[in-house]
């Protein structure tokens, strides 16, 4: 549920911000981004898209201390009045985390699909999803079904950010 602060007094405490995003999506947002006229305009809006992207996608902290650290004054931030939620966010709750990786299998997915050049990105994910008992290869059976082809796309959207 979106909306200002305070406003939804009956909100339960399950509710979720659920953010659905993909490679084709960031695609379409980069095209629109080379539409505008002058190379100033295209410049300004692809770094404000890689910014959102890496403030949705790599999670290092409680994401309402990146909120108020993005849109806070910065000479009047102080970061000892504000502390992490515990409960609220996927940071959190770690509820965001994709199983571990195995880095170096990853690396040798991607450059094995990236040896003749680029590729389209569709065919990234389309390599690591393919690749998910290798790049995965310590995850039990039970575990392995948890690697859908979303977590390709997520594994890719936080590489490009």
């Amino acid at each position: 549920r979106l909306g200002r602060v305070g406003r939804n007094q009956t909100r339960k405490s399950g509710d979720k911000f659920l953010i659905v995003s993909s490679v084709p999506r960031f695609n379409s947002l980069l095209m629109r981004a080379e539409k505008h006229a002058t190379k100033e305009e295209r410049d300004r809006h692809k770094s404000e898209l890689l910014q959102v992207m890496q403030f949705l996608f790599i999670q290092e902290e409680c994401m309402h201390i990146k909120l108020e650290k993005t849109f806070s004054e910065p000479q009047t931030y102080d970061a000892e009045d504000h502390h992490p939620c515990v409960t609220r966010c996927s940071f959190c709750t770690n509820d965001y985390l994709l199983h571990p990786i195995s880095r170096k299998n990853l690396i040798h997915t991607l450059n094995d699909l990236f040896v003749n050049g680029a590729t389209a990105p569709e065919q990234a994910v389309k390599a690591i999803f393919s690749a998910k008992a290798y790049i995965w290869s310590h995850l039990t059976d039970v575990q392995m079904k948890d690697i859908k082809l979303e977590t390709a796309h997520a594994i890719l959207l936080q590489l490009i950010a």
